[in-house]
Protein backbone atom coordinates (compact mmCIF):
# COMPACT_ATOMS: atom_id res chain seq x y z
CA UNK A 1 0.00 0.00 0.00
CA UNK A 2 1.49 3.81 -1.10
CA UNK A 3 2.08 5.84 1.87
CA UNK A 4 0.55 8.91 1.23
CA UNK A 5 3.53 11.95 1.76
CA UNK A 6 2.69 14.46 4.58
CA UNK A 7 0.78 17.27 3.71
CA UNK A 8 2.47 20.74 3.02
CA UNK A 9 1.20 22.48 6.26
CA UNK A 10 2.26 26.10 7.78
CA UNK A 11 0.99 28.34 10.35
CA UNK A 12 -0.86 31.10 8.69
CA UNK A 13 0.20 34.07 10.99
CA UNK A 14 3.72 33.00 11.02
CA UNK A 15 4.45 31.74 7.64
CA UNK A 16 7.06 34.94 7.10
CA UNK A 17 8.74 33.84 10.52
CA UNK A 18 9.02 29.73 8.65
CA UNK A 19 10.08 31.19 5.49
CA UNK A 20 12.92 32.90 7.43
CA UNK A 21 13.65 29.92 9.65
CA UNK A 22 13.84 27.96 6.22
CA UNK A 23 15.61 30.59 4.40
CA UNK A 24 18.91 30.72 6.74
CA UNK A 25 18.99 26.67 6.97
CA UNK A 26 19.31 26.53 3.50
CA UNK A 27 22.14 28.62 4.04
CA UNK A 28 24.19 27.73 6.65
CA UNK A 29 24.42 24.22 5.63
CA UNK A 30 25.85 25.81 2.32
CA UNK A 31 27.94 27.51 4.55
CA UNK A 32 29.14 24.52 6.83
CA UNK A 33 29.31 22.32 3.47
CA UNK A 34 31.87 24.78 2.36
CA UNK A 35 32.14 27.50 -0.57
CA UNK A 36 34.64 29.75 -2.03
CA UNK A 37 32.30 33.00 -3.10
CA UNK A 38 28.77 34.50 -2.69
CA UNK A 39 27.04 32.37 -6.00
CA UNK A 40 25.75 29.23 -4.03
CA UNK A 41 23.85 31.60 -1.71
CA UNK A 42 23.13 34.63 -3.93
CA UNK A 43 19.72 34.28 -4.24
CA UNK A 44 19.53 33.74 -0.61
CA UNK A 45 21.70 36.73 0.76
CA UNK A 46 21.12 40.24 1.56
CA UNK A 47 24.36 41.56 -0.98
CA UNK A 48 24.41 44.77 1.23
CA UNK A 49 25.02 43.39 4.40
CA UNK A 50 27.73 40.57 3.09
CA UNK A 51 29.52 43.96 1.30
CA UNK A 52 28.83 45.23 5.14
CA UNK A 53 30.13 42.24 6.73
CA UNK A 54 33.72 42.25 4.07
CA UNK A 55 34.47 45.66 4.84
CA UNK A 56 33.79 45.15 8.84
CA UNK A 57 36.25 42.15 8.80
CA UNK A 58 38.36 43.49 6.26
CA UNK A 59 38.69 40.23 4.21
CA UNK A 60 37.84 38.78 1.39
CA UNK A 61 34.76 36.70 0.33
CA UNK A 62 36.87 33.43 0.11
CA UNK A 63 38.27 34.52 3.78
CA UNK A 64 35.15 35.24 5.33
CA UNK A 65 33.48 32.04 3.54
CA UNK A 66 35.83 29.52 5.02
CA UNK A 67 35.44 30.72 8.25
CA UNK A 68 32.11 28.77 8.27
CA UNK A 69 33.29 25.61 6.64
CA UNK A 70 32.87 22.48 8.90
CA UNK A 71 31.74 24.66 11.77
CA UNK A 72 27.61 24.31 12.39
CA UNK A 73 27.89 27.13 14.97
CA UNK A 74 29.59 29.86 12.81
CA UNK A 75 27.76 28.76 9.42
CA UNK A 76 24.71 29.38 11.14
CA UNK A 77 25.60 33.02 12.72
CA UNK A 78 26.47 34.11 9.48
CA UNK A 79 23.62 33.12 7.76
CA UNK A 80 21.36 34.61 10.09
CA UNK A 81 23.63 37.75 9.48
CA UNK A 82 23.32 37.42 5.72
CA UNK A 83 19.62 36.13 4.79
CA UNK A 84 17.34 38.17 3.15
CA UNK A 85 14.53 39.18 5.05
CA UNK A 86 10.89 37.62 4.64
CA UNK A 87 9.11 40.57 5.68
CA UNK A 88 10.52 42.53 2.60
CA UNK A 89 9.69 39.68 -0.05
CA UNK A 90 5.70 39.43 -0.02
CA UNK A 91 5.87 38.15 -2.97
CA UNK A 92 7.92 35.32 -1.89
CA UNK A 93 4.98 33.83 0.01
CA UNK A 94 3.17 33.46 -3.16
CA UNK A 95 6.17 31.16 -4.02
CA UNK A 96 6.66 29.26 -1.14
CA UNK A 97 3.57 28.31 -0.83
CA UNK A 98 2.65 27.19 -4.73
CA UNK A 99 6.18 25.43 -4.09
CA UNK A 100 5.13 23.51 -1.01
CA UNK A 101 1.76 21.79 -1.93
CA UNK A 102 3.55 21.04 -5.61
CA UNK A 103 5.71 19.28 -3.70
CA UNK A 104 2.93 17.15 -2.06
CA UNK A 105 0.57 16.66 -5.31
CA UNK A 106 2.99 16.16 -7.92
CA UNK A 107 3.11 12.24 -5.89
CA UNK A 108 -0.36 11.87 -7.67
CA UNK A 109 0.01 13.22 -11.00
CA UNK A 110 -0.73 16.74 -10.28
CA UNK A 111 1.41 19.72 -10.70
CA UNK A 112 0.92 23.40 -9.21
CA UNK A 113 2.99 25.91 -10.99
CA UNK A 114 3.13 29.45 -10.25
CA UNK A 115 2.34 31.60 -13.47
CA UNK A 116 4.25 34.90 -14.18
CA UNK A 117 2.79 38.52 -12.92
CA UNK A 118 2.07 39.49 -16.74
CA UNK A 119 1.40 36.19 -18.24
CA UNK A 120 -2.74 35.81 -17.89
CA UNK A 121 -5.24 38.50 -17.39
CA UNK A 122 -8.82 37.76 -17.23
CA UNK A 123 -10.55 40.14 -19.71
CA UNK A 124 -14.18 41.13 -20.05
CA UNK A 125 -14.80 38.66 -23.16
CA UNK A 126 -13.95 35.72 -21.22
CA UNK A 127 -10.39 35.63 -22.93
CA UNK A 128 -7.23 35.87 -21.50
CA UNK A 129 -4.42 38.06 -22.54
CA UNK A 130 -1.01 39.19 -21.73
CA UNK A 131 -1.01 42.27 -19.58
CA UNK A 132 0.26 44.53 -21.91
CA UNK A 133 -1.73 43.43 -24.97
CA UNK A 134 -4.92 43.09 -22.21
CA UNK A 135 -3.79 47.42 -21.47
CA UNK A 136 -3.90 48.05 -24.76
CA UNK A 137 -7.28 45.87 -25.73
CA UNK A 138 -9.15 47.23 -22.36
CA UNK A 139 -7.41 49.58 -20.28
CA UNK A 140 -7.02 49.58 -16.86
CA UNK A 141 -9.66 50.18 -14.41
CA UNK A 142 -9.43 49.52 -10.59
CA UNK A 143 -12.42 47.18 -10.32
CA UNK A 144 -10.67 44.45 -13.06
CA UNK A 145 -9.67 41.06 -12.30
CA UNK A 146 -5.79 40.78 -11.67
CA UNK A 147 -3.84 38.49 -13.16
CA UNK A 148 -4.17 34.47 -12.96
CA UNK A 149 -1.32 33.53 -10.46
CA UNK A 150 -1.04 29.86 -10.75
CA UNK A 151 -2.68 26.80 -13.08
CA UNK A 152 -3.11 23.23 -12.07
CA UNK A 153 -2.13 20.48 -14.65
CA UNK A 154 -3.23 16.66 -14.04
CA UNK A 155 -1.04 14.19 -15.91
CA UNK A 156 -0.17 17.13 -17.96
CA UNK A 157 -3.39 18.45 -19.11
CA UNK A 158 -4.35 22.15 -17.87
CA UNK A 159 -7.80 21.57 -15.39
CA UNK A 160 -7.20 24.83 -13.21
CA UNK A 161 -6.21 28.40 -12.85
CA UNK A 162 -6.11 30.20 -9.65
CA UNK A 163 -5.54 33.09 -7.51
CA UNK A 164 -3.67 32.67 -4.82
CA UNK A 165 -4.26 35.58 -1.69
CA UNK A 166 -2.25 36.09 1.87
CA UNK A 167 -3.91 38.07 4.31
CA UNK A 168 -3.37 38.84 7.49
CA UNK A 169 -6.24 41.10 9.92
CA UNK A 170 -4.33 40.59 13.10
CA UNK A 171 -7.29 39.39 14.90
CA UNK A 172 -9.59 42.07 13.39
CA UNK A 173 -11.69 42.01 10.97
CA UNK A 174 -10.96 42.77 7.20
CA UNK A 175 -10.77 46.76 6.36
CA UNK A 176 -8.49 48.88 3.64
CA UNK A 177 -5.97 46.36 2.12
CA UNK A 178 -7.25 43.69 3.62
CA UNK A 179 -10.97 44.16 2.36
CA UNK A 180 -9.71 44.56 -0.72
CA UNK A 181 -7.91 41.42 -1.18
CA UNK A 182 -11.94 39.71 -0.88
CA UNK A 183 -13.17 41.77 -3.00
CA UNK A 184 -10.73 40.96 -5.72
CA UNK A 185 -11.20 37.12 -5.06
CA UNK A 186 -14.76 37.78 -5.20
CA UNK A 187 -14.72 39.26 -8.61
CA UNK A 188 -12.04 36.51 -9.63
CA UNK A 189 -14.46 33.84 -8.77
CA UNK A 190 -17.39 35.38 -10.66
CA UNK A 191 -15.27 35.62 -13.75
CA UNK A 192 -14.85 32.49 -13.91
CA UNK A 193 -18.14 31.25 -13.24
CA UNK A 194 -19.74 33.74 -15.56
CA UNK A 195 -17.67 35.08 -17.95
CA UNK A 196 -14.77 32.76 -18.64
CA UNK A 197 -14.74 30.87 -22.09
CA UNK A 198 -13.16 28.03 -20.27
CA UNK A 199 -16.38 26.08 -19.16
CA UNK A 200 -13.85 22.78 -18.50
CA UNK A 201 -11.56 24.54 -16.11
CA UNK A 202 -12.35 25.05 -12.14
CA UNK A 203 -11.52 28.58 -10.77
CA UNK A 204 -9.82 28.75 -7.41
CA UNK A 205 -9.58 31.87 -4.54
CA UNK A 206 -6.62 30.10 -2.88
CA UNK A 207 -6.42 32.38 0.43
CA UNK A 208 -4.06 31.86 3.62
CA UNK A 209 -5.45 33.91 6.07
CA UNK A 210 -6.48 34.60 9.67
CA UNK A 211 -9.24 36.55 9.03
CA UNK A 212 -12.45 34.08 9.27
CA UNK A 213 -15.28 35.77 8.82
CA UNK A 214 -14.23 37.29 4.99
CA UNK A 215 -12.94 33.97 4.60
CA UNK A 216 -16.30 31.72 5.39
CA UNK A 217 -18.44 34.16 3.83
CA UNK A 218 -16.52 33.89 0.52
CA UNK A 219 -16.23 30.12 0.59
CA UNK A 220 -19.89 30.59 2.10
CA UNK A 221 -20.81 32.21 -1.65
CA UNK A 222 -19.02 30.62 -3.98
CA UNK A 223 -17.38 27.89 -2.87
CA UNK A 224 -18.18 23.73 -4.47
CA UNK A 225 -15.91 21.31 -3.91
CA UNK A 226 -17.99 19.09 -6.79
CA UNK A 227 -18.63 21.97 -8.89
CA UNK A 228 -15.50 24.45 -10.74
CA UNK A 229 -15.42 27.45 -8.20
CA UNK A 230 -13.60 26.51 -5.07
CA UNK A 231 -12.44 28.64 -1.73
CA UNK A 232 -9.39 26.81 -0.53
CA UNK A 233 -6.48 27.33 2.12
CA UNK A 234 -2.82 25.44 1.34
CA UNK A 235 -4.32 22.78 3.15
CA UNK A 236 -7.94 22.27 1.65
CA UNK A 237 -6.57 22.74 -2.00
CA UNK A 238 -4.10 20.07 -1.67
CA UNK A 239 -6.73 17.40 0.27
CA UNK A 240 -9.20 18.91 -3.23
CA UNK A 241 -6.84 17.29 -5.41
CA UNK A 242 -5.86 13.80 -3.62
CA UNK A 243 -8.06 12.61 -1.31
Amino acid sequence: MKIRPPLFEFDTPNLRSQRQTNTIKTIAKILREGILDREPIKEYINETQLARQLEYHNCLERDYFMNSQGNSFIAMEMASVLAKMSSKQSGMDEVFTLNGIDQVVKNYGYRVEGLPNNFLRPAKDGKTYPKTLYKKKFGNTVNDVKTIDFEVKKDGKLIAWGSHKYCLGHGGTAGGHQGNVFQEEKRWLEWGRDISERKDLIYIALVDTDIEKEYNALKEEFDNPQGNLWVVNHVELQKRLIY
